[in-house]
């Protein structure tokens, strides 16, 4: 008879425990759980990375800064108490769950549910005219499957060709340098930020 992994099998006791007993502080592990591929982590991302993800936006600007990938609302967070405008504010998430804890968190920004690969159309619909300051991206990049990568990044791409700005993409592969390169992104500037737990890497690219 065939016999499941032991690994595997804790596994997947793991994941139906979480799913079923899960309680509103451990939403964002039953994402991960549930589809490790988009959410990428375990838990959000600490005060250190958050806060230089946030400081990459242009404060002395009006345009729009994307927060791709929102997740429960922490880099969104950030940019509200580092001073950026509520109406700069679009913050795109996948997961109704998190895009939920998203709006909880930050009333006072915009939070949408939806796909990366359609964010020239989702910005079409909310945001029709103005510029784009910058997009910064919490998606796990590292973990997708390559033509997912090249789709969200092809939109993000045709997005700041059309309306100016820059990409941030942070990673936990700090050895890593400039992974985005291959997708004809230009990097413009990195820094470490070893407070992190783990230790992250942030890159800003122009298209």
């Amino acid at each position: 008879m065939f016999r499941i992994p032991h690994s595997i099998a804790r596994y997947d006791a793991l994941r139906r425990a979480v799913l079923q007993n899960v309680r509103p502080p451990a939403i964002f592990f039953k994402e991960f759980i549930t589809a490790p591929r988009h959410v990428g982590a375990v838990c959000p991302s600490g005060r250190a990375l958050t806060t230089a993800l946030a400081r990459m936006a242009p404060a002395l600007d009006n345009g729009l800064v994307i927060d791709l990938g929102a997740g429960s609302g922490m880099v969104t967070e950030r940019l509200l108490q580092m001073g950026i405008a509520p109406e700069r504010i679009l913050a795109i998430e996948l997961s109704p769950r998190l895009a939920n804890m998203c709006r909880q968190r930050c009333p006072t920004a915009a939070t949408l549910i939806g796909d990366a690969r359609d964010l020239a159309a989702i910005l079409a619909r909310h945001a029709p005219s103005g510029r784009v300051s910058c997009v910064i991206s919490s998606l796990p990049f590292r973990v997708m499957p390559a033509p997912l990568v090249r789709d969200i990044l092809g939109a993000v791409k045709l997005v700041l060709l059309e309306r100016g700005g820059f990409l941030v993409q942070y990673t936990y592969a700090w050895w890593q340098h400039y992974s985005l390169r291959q997708y004809d992104f230009h990097p413009i500037s990195v820094q470490h930020i070893l407070r992190n737990c783990p230790p992250a890497r942030i890159e800003a690219y122009v298209a």
